[in-house]
């Protein structure tokens, strides 16, 4: 009995760290490709050029242009 115990404890230990784990790559990544795509956000608005006659998006297209300043 006390094998099942220990064995259980352990499984449920690897499942924690795998979580530990997991969260923590996944916010290495975030950082890392955040400040890629903050990098590129202005050579990229400046390559494209956008319009749009819908004035339901005119408040999105005046970000876009703020962010191409």
């Amino acid at each position: 009995m006390a094998g099942e115990v220990a064995l259980k404890a352990l499984a449920a230990e690897a499942a924690a760290n795998e979580a530990r784990y997991r969260a923590r790559v996944r916010t290495v990544l975030r950082s890392s490709y955040s400040g890629h795509w903050r990098r590129m956000l202005s050579p990229l608005l400046g390559a494209l050029e956008l319009k749009c006659n819908n004035t339901a998006y005119r408040p999105v297209m005046d970000a876009i242009d703020l962010l191409k300043r």
